[in-house]
């Protein structure tokens, strides 16, 4: 994750990079910020997400927090530059096929097939990842779900479904224009 800090006349006051490097691969990682939050003193808290793929096709959501000082330095230990992160949650996914979803384009209610009844999270993002609606909770009961999108802007989106199986946690998702 790359952060830079903005004075309010528009300069630069700081600008720090954050990953995890892999070891075995010999890379960095990928890794995005989904959101950073200041605080009264000036600290900043800051979450993402690394998605690593694994050869058998599944892959691993790594989360982490992190909380900077004013300089954008780790808070409490002051470390700057250029640092390695430690991933503080792990939850391994299986990636399968595209959510099924009509109509799409959409004006008000989305269809969301759900895969084999099974009960889980509805999660509604913007294409730049920030979670617009949900978790909304579906239960097993019926395969297709309805959710009112109506109060979305015009524009695409992506719907996540996540399962709530404990074993082997499925995402599917799907890309949706709203009209």
């Amino acid at each position: 994750a790359y952060v830079a800090r903005i004075s309010a006349a528009g300069d630069l006051r700081w600008e720090r990079q954050y990953a995890e490097y892999d070891w075995d691969a010999e890379e960095h990682q990928n890794s995005s910020l989904s959101d950073i939050q200041e605080l009264a003193d000036g600290s900043l808290i800051m979450t993402g997400r690394i998605i690593k793929e694994q050869e058998d096709g599944s892959s691993i959501r790594e989360l982490w927090v992190m909380r900077l000082d004013e300089n954008g330095c780790l808070f409490p230990d002051q470390s700057c530059g250029f640092q390695e992160l430690t991933t503080s949650i792990a939850d391994t996914y299986v990636l399968t096929q595209p959510l099924t979803i009509f109509p799409n384009p959409v004006q008000d209610l989305l269809n969301i097939t759900i895969p084999e009844q099974q009960s889980g999270q509805v999660i509604i993002y913007d294409m730049e990842g920030k979670v617009l609606m949900g978790p909304i909770v579906v239960n097993s009961q019926s395969d297709i779900h309805q959710v009112d999108v109506s109060v979305l802007s015009s524009g695409t989106y992506i719907v996540e479904y996540v399962s709530d199986d404990r074993k082997e946690r499925l995402v599917y998702n799907q890309k949706f224009v709203k009209i």
